[in-house]
C-alpha cells in the first residue's frame, strides 16, 4: 500500500512509513471545515446538524461523545442530542431516535453504543435508516459496505 502525497509522512529505518498524525488530523480538521462551509448555502437549514443518543454513565462512551461535540463545534456541525440515564426505558431513547429521524434539520444521526443490557441495540439502530446512519451500523449500509458495486451512505472509520 502506498502513502497518499498529500499526508505528512516521513521515511524511516524500520518497515513502513511514519506518519504525523497530527498534522493529518489538522488537515483532516480543515478539509472537513471547508466543506461544511460549502454545504452551509446549499442546506434548507442554517448548518448540517448531527443528532446524537447517549445512554448511561460510562466514563468512556461519555468521552467519546464529548469529543464528538467538540468537533462537531470546531467545523461548524450543529449538534441536537440528548443524555439518557441509564434506567431510561428503551420506549424513551426510541421516542427520541425517532424525533431525530423525522427532524428534516437533522442530517445524521448517531447512537453511542453500548446501549445498557435492558435495551435492543438492534431494534434502536434499525430505526435511523441508512440515510443518517453515520457510524454505518445500520444493517443496509453495512450490506453496501460489503457488497461490489455498492456504495454505503456513510462509510464507518
Amino acid at each position: 500500500m502506498e502513502a497518499k502525497e498529500d499526508v505528512p509522512q516521513e521515511e524511516t529505518k524500520a518497515f513502513g512509513i511514519k506518519i504525523d498524525g497530527k498534522a493529518v488530523a489538522q488537515q483532516t480538521h480543515d478539509t472537513l471545515k471547508k466543506e461544511v462551509e460549502e454545504l452551509k448555502g446549499t442546506l434548507p437549514t442554517d448548518s448540517p446538524c448531527l443528532g446524537f443518543v447517549l445512554v448511561g454513565e460510562r466514563e468512556d462512551s461519555k468521552l467519546y461523545v464529548k469529543m464528538k461535540k467538540k468537533a462537531c463545534e470546531e467545523i461548524g456541525i450543529a449538534i441536537k442530542g440528548k443524555d439518557f440515564p441509564e434506567d431510561a426505558t428503551e420506549e424513551d431513547v426510541a421516542a427520541f431516535v425517532q424525533e431525530l429521524v423525522a427532524d428534516p434539520a437533522v442530517h445524521g444521526i448517531l447512537v453511542q453504543l453500548p446501549l445498557p443490557k435492558h435495551m435492543n441495540e438492534e431494534k434502536i439502530l434499525h430505526m435511523i435508516g441508512k440515510d443518517k446512519d453515520v457510524d454505518g451500523l445500520h444493517p443496509g449500509n453495512v450490506a453496501d459496505l460489503v457488497m461490489r458495486g455498492k456504495e454505503p451512505k456513510f462509510v464507518p472509520c
